[in-house]
């Protein structure tokens, strides 16, 4: 069917047919199209491999579903294998390909169009399941070899949450001997065994004392592998000067990475490790788009000194074609040239654009707030933004702090005699401010852009400010569900469809817990009680609601910006100390180690001794502020206690 569509584009290109002349054109295809199946029985396990192997895309079908496939299966999704690792023939390169191509000459499938089977491959098995879909993946080899699951499976993770996951170890005969071959086959086995049974050890000792005698170094190898704890020895002062210099330059998301774990922190900002670099748009670099999509249009609007709220809807639409197309000519989205498909691609993303303009046209309408800086940076000696000061930490080092700060709002109070401040952070995906991960040093940008702006107003708009509120704008295009569907009743359809969309670009975060400062945010509350701009909720009264909103007292804020500044400094002082233990923290179900790219140099493994992940409680926001508050006063390190 896609081979027959991509006809079809090739054919038609941009002439526009009738639906009739479609309907022929495509009823022809259909009957040229010929494909072999066994009659599936109701009941039955199919195996096959993936190219081979046929599959039936899940289709709401009621019960004519249930002959669809109920459960897939799929093994060995591992780095290099699904998908597979595809080279470029050894007698011809892609560029001659595509000139015999021309020429006429019918070759085999290009490079590029057969990672593009592939990838249709494992979407159509993957989406092929009414029910379940199991992947597995190799970890490790008899000899210990680690290997890597495919990055499709930390996609698929990230993208669904995951109904269980286990870690399933080898299953050995019961008669021990039965499985001893060759003498390398058999250590390989020992080792598997024991370190999955160490309580066999006496049971190997006749094995143990043969390679003693007759191969001492093979014993030396397993003696040394059986008492082998996967830990790393902190570096000294020399040679952690030697590799981080004296002044530690660092932004915020360098600092949370080393509160997940230092080892991972070692590897990226100290030896430098980088992933290979893919030809494909993968989501850090649709993030990335979208965030100089927006500073693009917010920068042309500014200049012409208007808002969001002044763009008219056709004009949200224009800019975000416009900006799209330009940002499809540089070097790095030239991808988004590449084919039809990624063309299409091209067109989603300038829609997630286009929506996204229209909630901040809304958002802006509706508040007081007004966008003041765009992709705002701060550095130590920066001759443009903001200028910090470095901070002393550790022995003879200091600290520099950097980073880019999405938006900055300002508004001021009816009498202007004081000035606020607002931090919005642009997300390509749905994120809140969660106060335990503040405490455990996880989430420590929000905090650290206000304190920022807050701390050196004067350099920005010449007066001091107080806090005007910090908070999460997701960039995406809404999709209104079935059950929002049928709400649309009394209202015309069009402008419920809006309203929906409004109340689904809804900020998250917090807001100062005063009331004038909130209706700077949403001048329309009092009316309606809630906000579908920001995260409050009144009571009929003016009160805030316990439900529904999110907001800080003026102590809690302060207490929040010394904490967060005395966890910058804590991390960055343990780095400088030569800090690098292996201690991936688990947090929920967010685990440090699922979209890590070293997994394969650590080697961590919670069947080593000693390698087991700092378990993290999750906290409501009582209990974190709580916490915080005690270890401001007690002025020591975490409390080990909070952690299990």
């Amino acid at each position: 069917m896609l081979e027959l569509f991509e006809q079809l584009v090739e054919i038609g290109q941009e002439e526009a047919v009738s639906l009739e002349n479609f309907a022929t054109v495509f009823k022809a295809g259909l009957e040229e199209m010929s494909y072999a199946t066994v009659p599936p029985r109701l009941d039955q396990v199919s195996v096959g491999e993936l190219r081979r192997a046929r599959y039936q895309l899940v289709t709401d079908l009621g019960e004519a579903g249930q002959y669809g496939i109920k459960h897939a299966f799929v093994l060995g999704v591992n780095e290099g294998q699904i998908p597979s690792v595809m080279g470029e023939s050894s007698l011809l390169s892609e560029v001659e390909r595509e000139q015999l191509k021309e020429l006429g000459i019918e070759l085999a499938p290009s490079l590029e169009q057969s990672q593009q089977d592939e990838q249709f491959i494992l979407y159509t098995v993957f989406t092929s399941p009414k029910q379940t879909l199991t992947l597995s993946y190799v970890s490790s080899n008899d000899e210990g070899k680690e290997f890597l699951p495919s990055y499709v499976y930390n996609q698929l993770k990230e993208m669904f949450p995951l109904s269980q996951e286990a870690h399933i170890g080898r299953e050995f005969d019961d008669d021990l001997y039965e499985q001893l071959t060759t003498l390398n086959q058999s250590v390989a086995h020992l080792l598997a065994h024991l370190k999955q049974n160490p309580a066999y050890r006496s049971y190997y000792e006749p094995l143990l004392a043969y390679y003693k005698e007759h191969n001492p170094l093979i014993y030396q190898m397993v003696m040394r592998i059986l008492g082998y704890e996967n830990e790393v020895t902190n570096l000294d002062e020399v040679l952690t000067k030697k590799l981080y210099s004296e002044e530690i330059v660092a932004s915020v998301s360098r600092l949370e990475l080393f509160n997940q774990c230092e080892f991972a922190h070692y590897l990226r900002y100290g030896l430098q490790l980088k992933d290979r670099e893919r030809y494909q748009l993968d989501l850090p670099h649709i993030g990335e788009l979208y965030h100089e999509a927006l500073k693009r249009i917010a920068t042309m609007i500014q200049k012409e000194n208007r808002t969001f709220a002044d763009l008219t809807q056709d004009e949200c639409q224009t800019l975000a074609k416009m900006v799209s197309d330009e940002l499809s000519e540089q070097l790095l989205y030239k991808i988004l040239k590449q084919n039809k498909r990624m063309m299409k691609l091209t067109e989603r993303l300038t829609h997630v654009v286009y929506k996204t303009l229209i909630g901040l046209k809304y958002q802006s309408s509706q508040s007081e707030f007004k966008p003041m800086f765009f992709e705002l940076p701060f550095q130590t000696g920066k001759s443009n933004g903001i200028h910090i000061d470095s901070r002393p930490i550790g022995k003879g080092f200091k600290l520099s702090l950097k980073g880019i700060i999405d938006r900055v709002d300002v508004a001021k109070s009816k009498d202007e005699s004081q000035a606020y401040l607002r931090i919005v952070d642009y997300k390509s995906s749905q994120q809140d401010l969660e106060l335990d991960k503040v405490y455990y040093g996880l989430s420590l940008q929000l905090l650290t852009y206000l304190d920022v702006v807050v701390t050196n107003a004067l350099q920005l708009i010449d007066m001091p400010a107080e806090v005007g509120g910090l908070l999460y704008f997701h960039v995406h295009r809404p999709i209104i569900s079935k059950d929002d569907q049928d709400l649309l009743r009394d209202v015309a359809l069009e402008e419920q469809i809006l309203r929906l969309h409004q109340e689904d670009f809804k900020m998250k975060g917090y807001l100062p817990d005063d009331y004038d400062v909130v209706t700077l945010s949403d001048h329309r509350i009092t009316d309606r009680l809630k906000s579908d701009v920001v995260p409050i909720t009144l009571k009929k009264d003016g009160s805030f609601s316990s439900r529904g909103t999110s907001t800080l007292s003026p102590a809690e804020l302060s207490m929040l910006r010394n904490y967060t500044n005395q966890t910058i400094e804590r991390a960055a002082t343990k780095i400088t100390q030569g800090s690098l233990q292996i201690n991936p923290s688990h947090h929920g179900d967010r685990k440090a180690c699922d979209f890590c790219s070293y997994r394969g140099v650590c080697q961590f493994d919670i069947d080593f001794l000693g390698n087991q992940p700092r378990i993290l409680a999750k906290m409501k926001k009582e209990n974190a502020l709580e916490v915080i508050k005690c270890q401001l006063e007690e002025g020591g390190d975490q409390d080990e206690s909070s952690t299990h």
